[in-house]
Order: structure tokens, then C-alpha cells, then sequence
């Protein structure tokens, strides 16, 4: 969704912006037009060609994904974003800003929407692994490991925070399940830990949005913010969680995916797929957000929640009965 629009005639008064246009200028690029796609991400038009300017954590998370991303291109993983090399890095008020070329999306944006779909994005995330198995011995080095149980254990922490602040009775009783299933599952999932696999490259964020249809109808694998190193079953796990909803909370209708098939007879699958993220993600956001209409979506939230709680409490009594 682009937001706003400035010309370089029009960025006198921002100071990050008329920077950024004298930074593009020096390297030959004139006419420019920006747009502002979402917090930290424009589109740059210019007469020579389009791009994405995007910010990143530090330097150092800007030159990871640079490599990261030529590398992709170099194995033959070309379905992802490729930085501008002719545009270094912008610094301004401390803050990185690279620069990649744009891919002009579809008119229909992808979505968790339909089983195709789905597929579709399992089918480009499991070519993404695939490749990127030859890349761990360079990189690993200079990436941590994924530790899931650790970072489900800070986003269940943070929501039993605010649970303890929840005055009406009826949704601490509600929260206070779902607190309870996050736990069972880390136990069970502790229990059950990840034996040594073979190890690619994880994408860490397997959302719909880092997923971008493009014009010409060929799907890319974007944004590479949370990339590390571990065992492909990370992202495929995401992924379940991120589709489950979709799938009404259904194994059998997971069960149609090749890729995750083979995983719902594993114990720690099983567990850490009853570790209700998606709840604990949403209502962290909304509490960190505070806005003004922080009351309206706690109600549509808790609303909707209410309407999957039978379906999500099912999910969790079926997998309780097949865990060895």
C-alpha cells in the first residue's frame, strides 16, 4: 500500500529526503519521485529505473543481506529481490538505507487464501532451502542459530505480563487457556527437542507480505531480515502456524501439503504446532502499540478469538492424543 508522494521540488522541508535525493543525484540518477510504502520502506522512481529503498538495522544487517542475496542470484535462486550496485548505502540520522530494484506486483497481492496458494509459497520456500544448503559452511559462521524455544518463551513471557493486567473476568479466563497451552507446548517441546538435521538457510519470517507476487505472475521470496541458520523444519513450522487459521485449525487439511505431511508424526512438530504464536504475536503488538483505538481491536480481537477457541481447543486435545 504506497501512502504518500514527494518530487524533489517538493522535499524542502524534510531534511531526509532532500539528503536522499542529493545522495541519488551524485550517481547519475535524475527525476525522482518517492513514495512511502510502509515504515522504513519507499519506492524511489527516477528516469533510469525504479527502486525500493529500505532501511536496515545496522551496516552490518545491510551488508548480510547483500551478500546474502548475491549469493542467491550467483546458485541459481533467482526469485528474490536484488540490490541496486551502483547506489552504495545511504546513512542518514544514523540509519542504513540500501537500495533494490523494484518488482513491479500483481494487481492481486498473495495471500494464505487458498490451498494453491499456500502450495505455491511451501513449493518456493522449500526451493529456498534447497539451495541455500551449500551456503551454510561460508555464512554460518557469522549468523547465530535459531533457537525457537527460547523465543517463544520471551513472547510468552511478555503476554503473561499483560494477562495479569486483564480486569474482566470472562477474557483473563479465556487469555489464561491460551497461556496455559503456550507452556504445555514449550514442555513438550523441550522434551522433544530437534535432533541434528542438515542444515540451510532459514528465512525467519515466513509472513504472506515477504512473499510478493509479481506482474508477470512469478512469485518472490522477500525481505530477509530474521535470515539464520538451522534446520529447514523452522520455516516449515512457521508456516503451519501461519496457515493454520486458513485451514480451520484442521491436521488433515495440513496433511495435503507434501512438505509438512511428513512432519505431523514428529513429536516436537506436534508440540510446538500447540503453541498458540499467532495469539501471543497479535496481542503483544496490540499492547506495545497503545493507540487511540487500542479498545477496538482488543474487542475485534478477542471477538474473532472467541469464534476459533473451539476449533483451536480441538486442534490441541487431537494433538495431546498423538504425541508419543
Amino acid at each position: 500500500m504506497i501512502q504518500a508522494s514527494m518530487s524533489i521540488e517538493q522535499c524542502r522541508g524534510s531534511d531526509f529526503i532532500r539528503c536522499l535525493f542529493y545522495h541519488v543525484q551524485k550517481y547519475g540518477y535524475q527525476s525522482m519521485q518517492l513514495k512511502r510504502i510502509k515504515p522504513g520502506v519507499f519506492l524511489l522512481e527516477t528516469k533510469k529505473r525504479n527502486m525500493i529503498v529500505k532501511q536496515f538495522r545496522s551496516m552490518r544487517s545491510y551488508c548480510k543481506q547483500l551478500y546474502l542475496t548475491q549469493r542467491l542470484h550467483q546458485i541459481g535462486f533467482s526469485y528474490t529481490s536484488s540490490f541496486v550496485l551502483d547506489l552504495p548505502v545511504f546513512v542518514h540520522d544514523n540509519c542504513v538505507y540500501g537500495f533494490l530494484h523494484y518488482i513491479s506486483p500483481a494487481k492481486s497481492s498473495f495471500r494464505f487464501s487458498s490451498i494453491e496458494q499456500c502450495q505455491e509459497g511451501l513449493t518456493l520456500l522449500s526451493s529456498f532451502h534447497r539451495h541455500t544448503s551449500a551456503l551454510v559452511p561460508e555464512l554460518a559462521n557469522g549468523i547465530a542459530r535459531f533457537n525457537q524455544i527460547e523465543k517463544w518463551q520471551v513472547r510468552l513471557s511478555e503476554f503473561s505480563k499483560y494477562v495479569e493486567q486483564i480486569e474482566h473476568p470472562m477474557y483473563k479466563q479465556l487469555f489464561e487457556i491460551y497461556q496455559l497451552m503456550g507452556k504445555r507446548s514449550l514442555i513438550g517441546m523441550r522434551n522433544h527437542q530437534l535432533n541434528d538435521e542438515k542444515e540451510c538457510m532459514i528465512h525467519g519470517d515466513v509472513a504472506y507480505h515477504n512473499f510478493l507476487r509479481a506482474e508477470n505472475g512469478v512469485l518472490f521470496l522477500i525481505d530477509f531480515d530474521l535470515h539464520t541458520c538451522g534446520s529447514a523444519k523452522v520455516d516449515y513450522l512457521q508456516f503451519a502456524n501461519r496457515i493454520l487459521p486458513s485451514c480451520q485449525f484442521s491436521l488433515e487439511k495440513l496433511s495435503m501439503f507434501p512438505q509438512l505431511k511428513g512432519f505431523l508424526s514428529e513429536n516436537y512438530f506436534l508440540e510446538a504446532l500447540c503453541y498458540p504464536t499467532d495469539v501471543f504475536r497479535e496481542w503483544n503488538r496490540i499492547e506495545r502499540e497503545q493507540g487511540f483505538d487500542i479498545i477496538v481491536k482488543k474487542q475485534i480481537f478477542i471477538e474473532n478469538l472467541r469464534k476459533e477457541h473451539a476449533a483451536r481447543i480441538d486442534l490441541f486435545n487431537t494433538i495431546q492424543t498423538m504425541i508419543k
